[in-house]
Parts: structure tokens; C-alpha cells; sequence
């Protein structure tokens, strides 16, 4: 298992109540992928530097696990197609 981070922005339009539902799926899908959330953190509502679907805020989680390399393609499929994320990306830790 290789250790990751993932940065999303979700759509700061969510009520906060949707924003603890949209945390909880992204912690849900690492581990049905057999992935370990080790944290994550709320970065808060932020400005975007370029408008991302008509969007010019976001609110950010940075996620931090533990999964095989496979799973993290599935990870990204699965959270484009996510019309609450507006962007994410993943990125592989150094030792």
C-alpha cells in the first residue's frame, strides 16, 4: 500500500449538513476500495483561481490514506463523474 493525498473541492453551495454527507462518501469509498483514511482536514470555503463551472469558490478536504496503486484510478473515476466535486486530484507521498 502506497500512501496518498487527495485535494477535493466541493461546491461551496452545499449545506453543511451535505458537506458531512459528501466527507463521509469520499471516507466510505477509500475504504470499500480497501484503502485506510488516515485524516482528513477542512480546509474551508476558499476562492478559486479560475472559475470552475460557473463557481468562483470552493470548499476544500485535503484527504489523507493509505491503498494500492489500482484503487486510486477507481477513486478518480468514480469522483468525476460527481457533479458536488468540482475538481480533485491525488498524489502520491514520498516514503
Amino acid at each position: 500500500m502506497n500512501n496518498y493525498e487527495g485535494v477535493f473541492v466541493v461546491d461551496p453551495e452545499l449545506k453543511e449538513d451535505e458537506q458531512g454527507k459528501m466527507e463521509n462518501s469520499i471516507k466510505d469509498a477509500i475504504a470499500k476500495q480497501k484503502g485506510v483514511v488516515e485524516n482528513v482536514e477542512k480546509w474551508g470555503k476558499r476562492r478559486l483561481a479560475y472559475r470552475i463551472r460557473k463557481k468562483r469558490e470552493g470548499f476544500y478536504y485535503l484527504v489523507n490514506f493509505k491503498a494500492a496503486p489500482e484503487i486510486v484510478a477507481t477513486l478518480e473515476k468514480a469522483y468525476r463523474l460527481n457533479e458536488s466535486i468540482l475538481k480533485l486530484m491525488f498524489i502520491k507521498k514520498q516514503g
